[in-house]
C-alpha cells in the first residue's frame, strides 16, 4: 500500500496524453494547443478608429468641415485635407490622411458640416495602428496554452477556424454490483439504487468531457472480462466502480490481470478510497474506484482529475487546485491514514462538516472542498491554517 504522494507521482509519471487532433474552434474548448499557431493576418488589419467622434486632418484653426459619415464596417476610402474631418465610429476604418480622432465629447457641433474642437488634438490619438495587437506572422497561441473562452474569441478574431489540439478522451464508465439497481424501479429487499455513474458522468462533463459511455457488469468474472475487454477497444479512459477490494465477488483486479494489465498502483494509504487502482492496457488508461459513494467521488475528484489533464497534456506547477484556509472550528482526529475530509469553504475559511462515512453523499452535496490531513494525531485549534483540494473548478482554473 503506497501514500497519496506516492499515487499522484505515480500517475504524473505514467499516464500518456493523446494524440493531436484538428478540432473547429467551437469544440477546442479546455483542450491543450498542439502546436504554435501564427496570425494569418495583422490585427487590426487596417488604422481603427477607438473612439466615437471625428477622424480630421489637422490644421491651424479649432474649426474642421465635415464631408463624410465612416461607420465601422464600411470601405469607402477618403482623402482628407487640412481643415477637414469625416464622421467616424469606434471600430471604423481610419483615412489614411487623418492624423487624429477626436471623442464626440470634446467637439462642439456648429451646423452646416462644421465642428469645433472643444480642447487640442494630439497627433495619433485614439487610433489603434494596424497590427498593433499582433502582426501577420507574429506567434498568437503558443504550444501547451489551454484554450479558455478568451483563447478561442481570439483566435476566430484572426479569421481561424481550427487548431490542432490534444484531443479529449472517450471515457467509459463500468459500474458493478448486483444489489443496484435503477432509479425508478422499485425496492427489493437487500437492493439500493445506482448513484456513482450520475456523479462520474456529471462531473467529467462539468470538466468538459463529452464522450462518455456507461456500461453494467454483473457479479462475474466472466461479465466483468467481457465487459473491460469491449470497453478497451472503444475508450481511451477506462473507469469502473466497484468490485476492486477482495470480497469474493470483487471481480475488477481478477479480471484486469487475467488481461495482462500493467499494475501501477493498488490500494493507498487513504481514507476514504483505500482500495483504488490504476494501471495501463494496450495504451489506454485504467482507473477503478471503490463502490461506496463518497468513496468513489473522493477518489475522482483526485485522481481521476489528475489522470484526465494528463491523458489532455495539462503542464501545470499544481494539478490539483490546492488552497490554504483558516478553521473556522477546533478539530480533533486521530488518522491511521491520510484523510480527505468533506468540507466547506468560503475565501478565508473552512468548516469540517458532519456524515464523513464513505457511504454518505448526505454531506457532499454542501461540500465544495475536501480537507486533506496526513496521518497522525491532530488536534487542531480555531484559525489553523489547513490544505484544502477545491471541488467545483474547471480544468483550467489554475493553468
Amino acid at each position: 500500500m503506497i501514500s497519496v504522494r506516492e499515487a499522484l507521482s505515480i500517475l504524473d509519471k505514467n499516464v500518456k496524453s493523446l494524440p493531436p487532433k484538428r478540432l473547429p474552434l467551437s469544440e477546442a474548448l479546455g483542450c491543450v494547443v498542439a502546436e504554435d499557431v501564427f496570425s494569418p493576418i495583422d490585427m487590426p488589419p487596417f488604422r481603427q478608429s477607438a473612439m466615437d467622434g471625428y477622424a480630421i486632418r489637422m490644421h491651424s484653426n479649432a474649426e474642421y468641415t465635415v464631408i463624410a459619415e465612416v461607420q465601422a464596417g464600411s470601405a469607402d476610402l477618403y482623402e482628407l485635407k487640412p481643415g477637414q474631418a469625416v464622421r467616424i465610429f469606434t471600430g471604423a476604418a481610419v483615412p489614411s490622411t487623418a492624423d487624429c480622432v477626436q471623442m464626440q465629447e470634446k467637439v462642439t457641433v456648429l451646423g452646416n458640416s462644421v465642428i469645433r474642437l472643444d480642447t487640442n488634438p494630439v497627433r495619433g490619438q485614439n487610433i489603434r495602428p494596424q497590427g498593433e495587437q499582433i502582426k501577420e506572422s507574429n506567434l498568437a497561441v503558443a504550444s501547451g496554452t489551454v484554450l479558455t473562452p478568451a483563447g478561442l474569441s481570439y483566435l476566430q478574431g484572426l479569421g481561424i477556424q481550427e487548431v490542432t489540439v490534444i484531443a479529449k478522451p472517450s471515457v467509459a464508465i463500468i459500474t458493478t454490483g448486483d444489489e443496484l439497481i435503477a432509479a425508478g424501479t422499485s425496492l427489493q429487499y437487500g437492493q439500493i439504487y445506482e448513484s456513482n455513474d450520475i456523479a462520474l458522468r456529471t462531473l467529467l462533463q462539468s470538466w468538459g468531457i463529452t464522450q462518455i459511455a456507461n456500461y453494467k457488469v454483473e457479479d462475474s468474472l466472466h461479465a466483468t472480462v467481457r465487459v473491460i475487454k469491449e470497453s478497451i477497444k472503444k475508450h481511451d479512459v477506462i473507469v469502473t466502480t466497484g468490485g476492486i477490494s477482495v470480497g469474493d465477488h470483487d471481480y475488477i483486479f481478477e479480471a484486469l490481470q487475467i488481461l495482462g494489465t500493467e499494475t501501477h498502483f493498488y490500494k493507498v494509504k487513504q481514507k476514504p478510497g483505500k482500495p483504488i487502482y490504476y494501471g495501463q492496457l494496450d495504451g489506454k488508461e485504467i482507473l477503478a474506484l471503490p463502490g461506496n459513494p463518497a468513496s468513489a467521488l473522493t477518489c475522482f475528484y483526485i485522481y481521476g482529475r489528475v489522470l484526465l489533464q494528463k491523458v489532455m497534456r495539462y503542464t501545470t506547477d499544481s494539478l490539483l487546485p490546492l488552497a490554504f484556509r483558516k478553521l473556522s472550528h477546533n478539530f480533533t482526529l486521530n488518522a491511521t491514514r491520510d484523510v480527505f475530509l468533506k468540507a466547506q469553504c468560503t475565501s478565508t475559511h473552512v468548516s469540517i462538516l458532519g456524515a464523513q462515512s464513505s457511504a454518505m453523499l448526505s454531506s457532499y452535496v454542501s461540500s465544495n472542498c475536501l480537507v486533506y490531513l496526513p496521518e497522525g494525531h491532530h488536534t487542531l485549534p480555531s484559525e489553523e491554517s489547513i490544505s484544502c483540494f477545491l471541488l467545483h473548478t474547471t480544468f483550467y482554473d489554475n493553468c
